[in-house]
């Protein structure tokens, strides 16, 4: 599960419009007359970069605060209802979310912490629609695409689709990030099994065994193979 971001961390953060801007005066008022002659081109040309890195650093903020009171409104539901409830109750604000932010820190996170959402609530068709979102959006960042791509996969064992499960789970597995792997392995040689693949199995509980042994799956994977 993504970290939930506090409105105090949100807000914390320098206004970049303000320092640019600073920074640009400062400039100005020490060099001004070497910049006679280009000032206006100058200006311009800050206005529009600070423009931008203040536009960027708004919609971020913007993105956090949404992301912030979805997760409030989850939070006081989880403590009165069950997970469907919850998932009618927050339904719209998180897809609002993702729809308005998807490129922006706040909506990526709101995309992975709704799918947990759909997925605790059963609605594993939206929540196998989000973690595919989200790895798309997390493609460049390893550790965070096996966390997502194990949660798709059980998003898809859960949906009865244990091929596309598997797939999922393999990706992991041979992957160079060592997050979640023993997971996948765990769930690679019991979806195996339950194919009656005794081989693939077996090797699938071995790694586990020779190359996770601080995992909590040890002793289960140990007498999976001398069972």
């Amino acid at each position: 599960m993504a970290k939930k971001i506090t409105r105090k961390e949100l807000l914390k953060e320098p206004d970049e419009f303000l320092t640019l801007s600073a920074k640009a005066i400062g400039f100005a008022t020490e060099n001004k007359d070497k910049i006679m002659l280009w000032i206006g081109g100058v200006i311009v040309l800050i206005l529009i970069i600070s423009g931008i890195a203040y536009k960027m650093n708004r919609d971020e903020k913007a993105s956090y605060t949404m992301l912030y009171k979805a997760m409030q409104v989850y939070d006081a539901g989880m403590k009165n209802n069950g997970p469907e409830k919850v998932f009618q109750d927050t339904e719209k604000q998180f897809d609002e979310l993702i729809s308005r932010y998807a490129s922006h820190s706040g909506g990526k996170i709101g995309c992975i912490q709704f799918a947990n959402i759909c997925y605790t609530a059963g609605n594993t068709e939206k929540a196998i629609m989000l973690y595919e979102m989200a790895q798309k959006a997390f493609k460049q960042n390893p550790s965070m695409t096996n966390v997502i791509l194990n949660s798709l996969a059980y998003a898809y064992e859960k949906n009865g689709n244990n091929e596309k499960a598997i797939s999922c789970f393999e990706k992991v597995a041979s992957g160079s990030e060592t997050i979640m792997k023993a997971d996948a392995l765990y769930h690679l040689g019991t979806l195996y099994a339950a194919q009656g693949d005794t081989d693939k199995s077996r090797e699938a509980f071995g790694k586990i065994v020779s190359e996770h042994t601080d995992s909590v799956f040890v002793k289960i994977a140990q007498e999976k193979i001398t069972g």
